[in-house]
């Protein structure tokens, strides 16, 4: 566990794992739950209202979501009705756990203050730049998702006390020895199989499609034979970071923000420090009393410690700054050279600390930040010029509405672009609040109908888009002569799908009786070479239905029938099985994914109970 501890000193892993953690929540939806109330609402959750305008946020995270994994696929689920409503219903579901998981940490009284947000959103490496929080990059980066940084620190400090709820709720310590073995030997069993493949291809150019059958498909599934919303912009974007390049600093400014700005450029002080870890109380006093008696610390850290990392160091954890040093250093308030802590518990075992030496903080010489410095004057001054460029900017646009009075005032060039959806924005655009003006609101239709009249789109990070809509193609149904090819493809795989299902069961039967073989022979279909497959392996349809086959006894197969990935028909033919063990390494391994597995079935177990017991109104679709 140490592992961890160590880790979390140095402000890598730990801080990763919580980055990831959060951009689950950003990419599943979560995010938007901060959006303000209105007064119109979809539910109530023990009396604290879902806005229209979160169902609505959440559900567009959810559609560009999905969209995302299934392409031009989702295109016909949005068409289907019911598909939709199903999809609505999940979401408010969402947003209603996730408002009971708010509600019960304020009962429990978890809390994150201010300064635990800011100070854990500056330690994520994805803002940092040479070790140093980038304003820049965090702003860029949480407005391409389409959030402000107030809505970011709001889910950042909901994570964190979403992981103190983990803490406290779902730490399941107790794995039954039968139920690893169990779950392992699945996981681990090597099936031994040998497969005969009814190939989609074959069986599809076999298929005689008539024209009623054609237009019949086509009549009851014109909604999935659509051109996706097409469009065409010409843009220019205003952008604080680039007008940097064209920025110089003299030496004077240097010397001069050098000056006015040394509290910024102050070294903290560092201590450096050694631990060792110990098991257990009596181990740590032990311990602690052979240190007092003259005990050299890097010799007992070596033979002692339980944390393999430090341990080979003597127990040394290096130089920390106080904004890096973890609590439980915190907790032995050590100011002293070579002094010694008590023994500090944690939930990770028991430690003891020693200060080894002190560097006192001063103010970096000039050499040093030299650079820092420029990069800062540069960006104050490209902010500056940006705001002046900004009103002079939006005072034309306001008179005008044009790009071409934006251009003449900012100097700057109009960007074309050729037609473009939803799934293929272009890069420079590809900004979560631009993509949701251009396809989420009315403002396409209203820029047509007043002959291009520009928009300007103010974005955090000191940027801002003015867009002009240039030319628009709705989204449209194909006319049957031009999907023809397309339609009468579909219904061939669908009747070769029927087809292989049909042979698939017929030679399964025979082989079942004992006479397959033959007949397969007969359809020139054969048995491939055995192959090993494990539960893991290239996990799919045809995986689960080769683990779901019964086991064969000596010398007697069993056999299935399913379908691949591709749609093919496979024959099964299950011929023998080889068990799987754990080493003592993977079993500890494991062991801590089947805990974490049971944290989730208890945090789920969890939000059932509260869903019984809460006051939940969800008004009907009709009312809203």
């Amino acid at each position: 566990m140490m592992e961890s501890f160590q880790t979390s000193t140095k402000n890598l892993t730990l801080k990763i794992i919580l980055f990831f953690i959060v951009l689950s929540f950003i990419t599943g939806g979560l995010g938007s739950y901060f959006i303000g109330k209105t007064t119109d609402y979809v539910a109530k959750v023990n009396g604290e209202k879902i806005s229209l305008t979160q169902l609505e946020q959440a559900l567009q995270n959810e559609r560009q979501s999905l969209q995302q994994q299934l392409g031009e696929h989702f295109l016909v689920l949005a068409d289907n009705k019911d598909y939709m409503r199903q999809l609505r219903k999940k979401v408010i579901d969402q947003l209603i756990n996730h408002i009971l998981i708010v509600q019960y940490t304020h009962h429990l009284g978890l809390k994150i203050d201010d300064e635990h947000v800011k100070d854990t959103i500056r330690k994520i490496s994805y803002f940092q730049t040479e070790n140093q929080f980038d304003n820049k990059k965090y702003l860029n980066l949480i407005n391409n998702m389409g959030y402000t940084p107030d809505e970011f620190a709001e889910l950042q400090r909901q994570q964190l006390i979403n992981d103190q709820l983990l803490q406290v709720f779902g730490n399941s310590e107790f794995v039954l020895p039968n139920e690893i073995k169990r779950i392992s030997a699945l996981l681990l069993q090597k099936r031994h199989v040998r497969m005969a493949t009814l190939n989609l291809n074959t069986f599809q150019n076999r298929q005689q499609v008539t024209d009623e059958e054609i237009k019949d498909y086509y009549d009851k599934n014109k909604n999935t034979f659509t051109n996706p919303e097409q469009i065409k912009v010409s843009f220019i974007i205003m952008d604080a970071e680039s007008m940097e390049n064209k920025i110089t600093v003299n030496k004077l400014e240097i010397k001069n923000f050098y000056e006015q700005h040394s509290a910024e450029f102050i070294q903290p002080n560092l201590k450096n420090y050694s631990v060792i870890q110990l098991k257990t109380k009596k181990e740590a006093y032990t311990t602690l009393d052979q240190l007092k008696k003259g005990a050299i610390f890097s010799d007992l850290a070596k033979n002692k410690s339980i944390d393999s990392l430090s341990r080979k160091q003597g127990g040394q954890l290096g130089w920390l700054e106080p904004d890096t040093t973890v609590d439980e250093i915190k907790q032995a308030h050590l100011t002293e050279k070579g002094q010694l802590s008590d023994v500090i518990e944690s939930s990770t075992g028991y430690f003891i600390f020693r200060l080894n030496d002190i560097k006192p903080s001063y103010v970096k010489p000039l050499s040093i930040v030299r650079n820092q410095l420029i990069k800062k004057i540069k960006q104050e001054k490209a902010i500056r010029a940006y705001y002046v460029l900004q009103k002079i900017t939006e005072k034309m646009f306001n008179e005008h509405k044009s790009l071409a009075s934006v251009e003449a005032v900012s100097g700057l060039k109009a960007q074309h672009t050729a037609f473009f959806g939803r799934n293929d924005v272009p890069s420079e655009l590809n900004i979560q609040p631009v993509i949701k003006a251009i396809f989420d609101s009315d403002w396409v239709a209203k820029k047509t109908q007043t002959a291009g009249d520009a928009e300007i789109i103010n974005l955090d990070g000191n940027r801002a888009v003015i867009i002009r809509v240039d030319e628009h193609k709705p989204k449209r149904i194909e006319h049957l002569e031009k999907v023809r090819d397309k339609v009468q493809k579909q219904i061939r795989a669908q009747k070769a799908q029927k087809q292989i299902l049909i042979e698939g069961e017929k030679f399964l039967t025979a082989l079942k009786e004992g006479k397959g073989k033959s007949e397969m022979k007969s359809a020139g279909l054969s048995f491939s070479e055995e192959k090993s497959l494990s539960y893991n392996s290239d996990h799919n349809a045809l995986i689960e239905s080769i683990f779901a086959l019964n086991l064969p006894t000596k010398n007697k197969p069993v056999y299935g029938f399913s379908f691949d990935q591709h749609n093919n028909g496979v024959l099964i033919e299950f011929l023998s099985v080889t068990e799987g063990e754990l080493t003592s390494s993977e079993k500890q391994n494991f062991i801590s994914n089947i805990k974490a597995s049971y944290n989730i079935a208890n945090i789920e177990a969890l939000v059932k109970n509260l869903r019984r017991e809460a006051d939940i109104q969800i008004r009907s679709f009709d009312d809203q």
